[in-house]
C-alpha cells in the first residue's frame, strides 16, 4: 500500500505541474508551450482561453502487481496580456482544475522583453521573467501547486520569414514547495529547453511543433521528453483558434511513465 501511494503522488504532482506550465504562459502559437519574442504593442492586450485533458500513466515494472496507475487532469487556464510599450508586455495567469481534486493552481506573473530584432522579420531575441504566486498548503497537499512563491526566467529566440516561423526555448523554473508532512518528493529546479518549427499555409491557418526536454520533477527519472503537434485557425483579424496533441515521456525511468493530452486555446487581440 505504501508502494501504491508513493506511486500515485509521484503522477498527481507530474500532472500538476506540467498543466500549470502550461497554463501560466501567453503565446502567440498557443497551445504550443515554445513561446516566441512577439509582443501586443503599447496599450493593446490579448486575453486567452484554454483547455487541457491530460492522462498519465505509469506501469511499476518491479513490483510482483505491475501496478498500473493511471491519472487524469483537466486544466481550464486564462491569461490576459497587456502591451506596456511596443517591446514589453505584462502578463498575469491563473488556471483552474475541474477534476478532482479541483481547485485554482499557482498564478503567474510575468514581463516579456523583446531586447533585439524585430519579431514580425528575421531573428529576434527577448527575456520573460516570472513569478508564481503560492497556493494554500491544503491546495498544496492535493498537488494543485506549490505553497511557496517560485520564479523563471525564459531566454526565447525567433525566426520569422514570409512562409515559417522557427521558436526556441530555454527556460528555468524553481519548484519549492512549503515544509509540510510527507512532502519532499519533487525536484527544487525545472530545466526546460524546446525548440518550434511553424509553417505559415495562408492568411488563416498555420501548423507547428514543438520538441523539448525537461527536468522531471518526479524522482523517477532525470529528465523527461515532450513534443506536441498543433494547427492554428485565424477566422477573423485579432482572433485566433488552436487545437494541439501531445505526448510526453520519463527517459530512463525503471517504471513506464508516459503522457498523453488534447489543448484547445483561443486568443483574441484587442
Amino acid at each position: 500500500m505504501h508502494h501504491f501511494e508513493n506511486q500515485a503522488r509521484k503522477i498527481i504532482t507530474a500532472v500538476a505541474f506540467s498543466a500549470m506550465g502550461i497554463s501560466t504562459h501567453s503565446h502567440a502559437f498557443a497551445p504550443l508551450s515554445t513561446d516566441d519574442t512577439g509582443t501586443q504593442g503599447r496599450s493593446k492586450s490579448q486575453i486567452e482561453l484554454g483547455f487541457e485533458y491530460a492522462h498519465d500513466t505509469n506501469l511499476d515494472l518491479e513490483s510482483d502487481d505491475r501496478i498500473d496507475l493511471n491519472s487524469y487532469s483537466s486544466v481550464l487556464p486564462l491569461t490576459y496580456t497587456y502591451g506596456i510599450t511596443d517591446n514589453v508586455d505584462a502578463s498575469i495567469g491563473i488556471a483552474g482544475q475541474l477534476n478532482s481534486p479541483s481547485g485554482f493552481q499557482n498564478p503567474e506573473l510575468g514581463i516579456k522583453w523583446n531586447f533585439f530584432g524585430d519579431p514580425a522579420s528575421g531573428w529576434s531575441a527577448a527575456i520573460k521573467p516570472t513569478i508564481a504566486l503560492p497556493v494554500s498548503k491544503s491546495a498544496q497537499g492535493k498537488g494543485l501547486g506549490t505553497a511557496r512563491a517560485n520564479w523563471g526566467m525564459n531566454l526565447i529566440g525567433s525566426y520569422v520569414a514570409e512562409d515559417y516561423e522557427f521558436h526556441a526555448n530555454l527556460k528555468y523554473n524553481s519548484n519549492y514547495q512549503s515544509n509540510i508532512a510527507d512532502w519532499e518528493f519533487e525536484r527544487n529546479h525545472i530545466w526546460t529547453a524546446s525548440v518550434s518549427p511553424v509553417w505559415v499555409i495562408n492568411d488563416h491557418w498555420k501548423m507547428g511543433f514543438e520538441i523539448g526536454v525537461q527536468t522531471n520533477p518526479s524522482f523517477v527519472s532525470a529528465n523527461e521528453a515532450f513534443t506536441q503537434l498543433a494547427v492554428s485557425y485565424a477566422p477573423i483579424e485579432n482572433l485566433q483558434i488552436g487545437v494541439g496533441i501531445g505526448a510526453a515521456k520519463a527517459l530512463g525511468a525503471e517504471s513506464k511513465d508516459r503522457g498523453f493530452s488534447i489543448a484547445t486555446n483561443i486568443a483574441y487581440q484587442f
